[in-house]
């Protein structure tokens, strides 16, 4: 990667603006999923409905990865957008790690994967923050 700054042509602000979008969006599911995760308590109830809540966050973060996926990035910033893209993956990856982690049948929560998912989606966020951070240098933002 170059770290040469590239022209604000119209196509890059739009392809820029996407993806911010979709990081809003990420932002918003993490937060959701960040407080579910704090309220698991040791009863079925309580793992029925985090397990119930993870899956409504899982599709919203495999609707933001398709978004992810769809998005045509620049020539300039193609390196960029597919080391974004594993990043994401990794990230989803990782919540699906969190929904294995509760044992509704045996009204359990594997506290090992589940802190395994945690650590995992806070790797793949850094690695997402700091690609975001490279294309914003890239773009003469920051």
């Amino acid at each position: 990667m170059g770290n040469k700054v590239i022209r604000l042509t119209a196509e890059i602000r739009t392809y820029a603006q996407k993806v911010a979008d979709v990081g809003s969006r990420m932002g918003v599911t993490s937060n959701k999923f960040g407080q579910v995760s704090k309220g698991i308590s040791p009863n079925l109830e309580s793992i029925s409905n985090a397990k119930r809540q993870y899956l409504s966050l899982l599709n919203e973060y495999q609707s933001q990865e398709e978004t992810l996926n769809q998005i045509k990035a620049p020539f300039e910033l193609e390196k960029e957008h597919n080391k974004l893209l594993v990043s994401f993956k990794k990230f989803v990856d990782a919540t699906n790690m969190g929904i294995d982690a509760l044992d509704v049948d045996n009204i359990q929560v594997d506290e090992e994967q589940n802190n395994k998912c945690l650590q995992l989606q806070a790797e793949a966020s850094k690695e997402i923050v700091i690609i975001t951070d490279e294309i914003a240098i890239r773009l003469g933002l920051k």
